[in-house]
């Protein structure tokens, strides 16, 4: 995305299938980097957005039933509270059985289609470890400005600054909003509608340029 002022935002894959990101022609991150930056906080919100899941009862998945399912959220002990295994991660046969143990009552799993095979958004989690919205929003600061120390609310009003807020620094113009809107639009609307989604637009006064279907709800 080449603006008519401000950073170029550029994707790219890797050999894996990894998606990554380049904001201003800086250093690449893994582009879920970006999506935590603007909201999608957790594995399992990232994953919410392009999967679709549903529940299954550990009880019925004696056997292989559970293998090679993959978590579409966090297994967390109800009695302690602890993470037994994070979202995205594929179940072997001792992680079933590891299920069973702990008496874990149901998981949510991940409806992955063999006929589209999209996994770049599961390996792209692979290659990112942060866990927060604010861990993100200072790597891409530390990236950027190449600054070790950062003040508080520092990096996350540069990150506004710089894609969002300001005209002065990032301007898409008139024609280059409306291309946007045209190819996006689309899929931003299948976004929304998917399940507990949440995203609210990161910046004010963008209503304006968006299509009647979307204003009321989010930005692109």
């Amino acid at each position: 995305m080449i603006p008519y002022r401000g950073a170029w935002v550029e994707f790219e894959y890797d050999l894996n299938n990894a998606l990554f990101v380049r904001l201003d022609k800086h250093k690449k991150l893994p582009a879920t980097v970006l999506l935590r930056a603007i909201g999608l906080e957790a594995d399992e919100d990232i994953l919410r957005v392009f999967y679709d899941s549903e529940t299954l009862k550990v009880e019925d998945g004696k056997g292989d039933a559970l293998v090679g399912r993959v978590l579409a959220e966090d297994v967390v002990l109800k009695q302690t509270g602890e993470v037994l295994f994070e979202a995205n991660r594929e179940l072997t046969r001792e992680n079933a059985a590891q299920l069973h143990a702990k008496k874990v009552p149901e998981i949510k799993a991940l409806i992955l289609d063999p006929a589209v095979n999209d996994v770049t958004i599961r390996n792209t989690l692979a290659k990112d470890n942060l866990k927060s919205r604010k861990d993100a929003i200072n790597m891409i600061y530390r990236v950027l400005r190449a600054q070790e120390f950062i003040a508080a609310d520092q990096a996350e009003t540069y990150l506004d600054t710089l894609l969002f807020k300001s005209i002065r620094k990032y301007d898409l113009t008139r024609v280059g909003r409306y291309k946007i809107n045209k190819k996006l639009a689309p899929l931003a609307e299948w976004i929304t509608q998917r399940p507990d989604f949440n995203l609210k637009s990161p910046t004010t006064g963008s209503e304006r340029w968006l299509p009647k279907t979307l204003s009321a709800r989010s930005s692109i």
